[in-house]
């Protein structure tokens, strides 16, 4: 299927996609904990952790006949063909070693921007990404908290919030995927905005927390992500079923993972968020987006979603409230 998706997305603005459907999968396993090491009970403590995530990115298609691609297993089934009517038909990525969830990986944010590229060639998605965390746009702390075990406790509390820095930005230089980059050094600190509150409590938490062998697991939430881009627009990924993942502790988040799965229907206004020029119309998007669902969200026997993954790193942080 990922083949015929890569030969495909230039031309399908020439004709309409053929849609794909699933057959009768199962409904999500909101656990996925067949491939964790086990938790604990929870551990009672007072404990808390604050990291800025200063390090995103979408993996990109691999190469040479290369599965490897990060992400989760969002469905909690492995895909081994293209013909698996479970999996919507398309063959599950492998993930590097270095994460948990290795077999099964859903993720269509390689297809997703390798159609973006198609469209406008000179549009890099993990660039603009990247720019707007370093020059504080987009930035987000994750705080992990009533820790009473930092290395196995059954319940942890997680929270996202967008901030602002409180003083001028400090950087150093970091090695990231074999790349030198210049991001926002350890230690400062970030003001939380207020959109990012509901009567003084967090808008975006993540349930069912736990820290399984010195790695943070969450099952599935919702997390708006709206990143500025340097052409001026804001790209906007509604995502459910949202999980985020990583070995964390005291200042550092590092392999870590954030994905979830956007809704069908909801890819052609995420696409056009970027305010491609040409600009593309509203029927190919459409198009693409059926080319791409991989996830039955309900377990109804419909694939009515795509899969989204996305590369994190974070490093610690201090927080204040507005």
């Amino acid at each position: 299927m990922r083949a015929l998706i890569a030969g495909s997305l230039l031309l399908i603005a020439c004709g309409p996609a053929v849609r794909v459907d699933g057959g009768a999968p199962p409904g999500i396993d909101a656990s996925l904990d067949a491939a964790r090491p086990d938790a604990q009970a929870d551990v009672e403590g007072t404990g808390e952790w604050t990291v800025l995530v200063r390090y995103a990115r979408f993996p990109e298609l691999p190469t040479g006949g290369s599965r490897l691609v990060p992400g989760m297993n969002l469905d909690g089934h492995v895909s081994a063909s293209s013909a698996d009517p479970i999996g919507c038909f398309f063959e599950d990525w492998v993930a590097p070693d270095r994460y948990v969830d290795v077999e099964g990986i859903d993720n269509q944010a390689p297809d997703i921007f390798t159609a973006v590229h198609a469209f406008n060639d000179g549009r890099d998605v993990n660039a603009d990404i990247l720019a707007s965390i370093v020059g504080g746009g987009a930035l987000h702390v994750l705080r992990i908290s009533r820790i009473g075990d930092p290395v196995d406790d059954g319940e942890v509390d997680v929270a996202l919030f967008r901030v602002d820095l409180v003083d001028a930005p400090v950087y150093e230089t970091v090695v990231l995927d074999g790349r030198s980059l210049e991001l926002l050094a350890p230690g400062q600190t970030f003001r939380v905005q207020p959109d990012s509150l509901i009567e003084g409590r967090p808008r975006t938490v993540f349930p069912n927390g736990s820290l399984r062998g010195g790695r943070l697991f969450t099952e599935a939430g919702t997390f708006s992500l709206r990143i500025p881009t340097a052409e001026g627009a804001v790209l906007v990924l509604e995502l459910e079923g949202t999980r985020v993942s990583g070995r964390v502790g005291d200042g550092s988040l590092d392999d870590a993972l954030l994905a979830g799965w956007v809704r069908r229907e909801d890819v052609p206004a995420s696409i056009g968020s970027l305010n491609l020029d040409p600009p593309v119309d509203p029927e190919t998007l459409d198009a693409i987006a059926g080319e791409l669902v991989d996830i039955d969200s309900d377990g109804d026997g419909t694939c009515d979603a795509i899969s989204i993954g996305m590369e994190i790193q974070g490093v610690a942080a201090n927080l204040v409230f507005p």
